[in-house]
């Protein structure tokens, strides 16, 4: 089942917080044997808000993951309870790197993970305090899960910190349809119950040889399973199966398609039929 991946996560979380040490609050990082996690305090952006880094330091042959791990892993995981003066955070994914480890396919990162992390306060005026417990997953010849409590006080007029990773992970960012050259798309959702099923069509301006890897999301409620790519005169074929809780009516404006190339990728938000 598409949601067996969500009990096995589960499981992990309950496991860390019985096997994990306690992490001290007021470090910037902290350290495990095989990655360090630190906060940066970033730069102050437009209408107050706050530009920061996350980043993790891996050592070799080490990997962690992207918001959808793949056939196989742990997506990162935010808890920013016990934080004040934080509104709203939102994430910014670098193109991440899809890995292929013993016939499964897995979507991370490796050697450093760099995530910009948007903070809007509630009064831009005041100091943000920080208070994360960043879960998260491990993988080389084995997959460990892992956990660390972060803290920090970031003021407004705080001297800018994390710059250079900000700007190169900016410069991974995923394109847009018009600047990732996606000229025409049609996307649809077939059949009924548990026999759904994700079909879409994509035209690039760039011809395709071979096919991209494709992963599609969807609003709480909606699953979807391993996407299967083709390349049919040029364009690129999506198909894959969805799940979805007990008479949920998929809305296609609230898909998320993402096409993974080599180099960058390319974000399409929301996927209509065509006409």
């Amino acid at each position: 089942m598409i949601r067996a991946f969500a009990c096995l996560f589960s499981s992990l979380m309950v496991l860390m917080s019985v096997n994990s040490p306690a992490l001290g609050q007021g470090l910037f990082g902290q350290k495990t044997d095989y990655a360090s996690v630190y906060l940066h305090s970033g730069r102050m952006v437009e209408d107050g808000r706050r530009l920061t880094a996350l980043r993790m330091e891996l050592k070799p042959g080490w990997k962690t993951y992207w918001r959808n791990p793949g056939d196989a892993g742990i997506p990162p995981h935010f808890d920013w309870a016990g934080s004040t003066n934080l509104k709203a955070v939102s994430i910014e994914w670098p193109t991440p790197v899809v890995f292929d480890t013993y016939g499964s396919r897995t979507i991370g990162y490796e050697e450093r993970m760099v995530l910009p992390l948007m903070l809007t306060p509630e009064d831009p005026a005041k100091p943000i305090s920080i208070r994360l417990n960043f879960s998260y997953g491990l993988c080389s010849d084995i997959c460990i899960p892992a956990q660390q409590d972060i803290a920090m006080e970031i003021s407004p007029d705080a001297a800018e910190d994390g710059g250079y990773f900000l700007d190169r992970a900016a410069a991974t960012a995923p394109l847009n349809a018009v600047e990732g050259g996606l000229i025409a798309h049609e996307c649809k959702v077939e059949g009924a119950g548990e026999k759904r099923r994700f079909v879409a069509e994509l035209s690039l301006q760039a011809p395709l040889i071979s096919a991209l890897v494709i992963v599609v999301e969807g609003p709480e409620g909606v699953w979807f399973g391993p996407v299967v790519t083709s390349v049919l005169n040029g364009k690129l074929i999506a198909e894959g199966p969805v799940e979805t809780e007990a008479g949920l009516w998929i809305d296609r404006s609230l898909l998320s398609v993402t096409v993974l190339g080599p180099e960058r990728a390319v974000s399409l938000d929301g996927c209509f039929a065509a006409g």
